[in-house]
């Protein structure tokens, strides 16, 4: 090959790369779309205002890495895959951490999982309703509670009813070795012990959609023994 023959290449290489490098670099692969999905206790609102510096910059040049850990600061944020979708998307699945309960430690309230996990200290309105626990033993650490047998008993009954129903409980309250449950300020829930508990707050869950359905006007229920469940209705 000639020496005029390989300037010729070098330079259809060299325009090649420059107009590759700006193909690249021009707007058309700036950032205009952030998807968030799969939330069910967060607000795409919150979630926006760790990321949302990102709009707007080439998406060549976003770290998935970095996105990721820029969320994960969140409590309430599991887990995070974060993916690029040409020419301009961002597209983020977000894996929650779910609230089951709070208790009181010294006067502040303290949101947690089903493992213990805390979401929150402090905080008087969690993200999502949820029981208040009193009267049961506990431990904690800096992030988790560490549960005692009763509370035990009580997290696993919680965690088989559906949200919905756990945001309708305020209170459940053990006193001298006996279960009271709140519904709101509206009634009491007789719950007895702590024996078969997951199956008495499943009946009560079966319990307050009839109720819904039927707009009944309740005083206050027993589910001391299971097998016969009371229905005390207002006169």
């Amino acid at each position: 090959m000639t020496k005029p023959q390989n300037y010729y290449i070098y330079i259809l290489v060299l325009i090649s790369v420059i107009a590759l490098v700006s193909f690249l670099s021009s707007p058309y692969f700036k950032i205009h779309s952030i998807k968030i999905n799969s939330l069910s206790v967060l607000s795409e609102t919150e979630v926006r205002k760790s990321i949302e510096q990102y709009r707007g910059v080439n998406i060549w040049l976003v770290d998935t890495h970095e996105v990721r850990e820029r969320l994960l600061v969140d409590r309430y944020i599991k887990n995070a895959i974060v993916r690029k979708e040409l020419p301009d998307t961002l597209n983020i699945n977000i894996q929650e951490h779910i609230p089951l309960a709070r208790i009181n430690i010294n006067g502040k309230y303290f949101t947690f999982t089903s493992r213990g996990y805390i979401l929150e200290k402090g905080s008087l309105n969690a993200r999502l309703d949820v029981p208040e626990i009193k009267g049961m033993k506990f431990n904690y650490t800096d992030d988790r509670v560490l549960f005692g047998p009763s509370l035990e008993k009580i997290v696993q009954a919680l965690e088989e009813i559906d949200i919905d129903t756990r945001a309708r409980i305020r209170l459940i309250n053990k006193s001298q070795d006996r279960l009271i449950a709140y519904i709101g300020h509206n009634y009491r829930v007789y719950l007895g012990s702590s024996d078969k508990v997951i199956y008495k707050l499943k009946i009560l869950e079966s319990i307050l959609y009839k109720i819904d359905e039927e707009n009944l006007k309740v005083d206050y229920i027993d589910l001391s023994i299971v097998r016969k469940p009371v229905i005390r209705l207002k006169k």
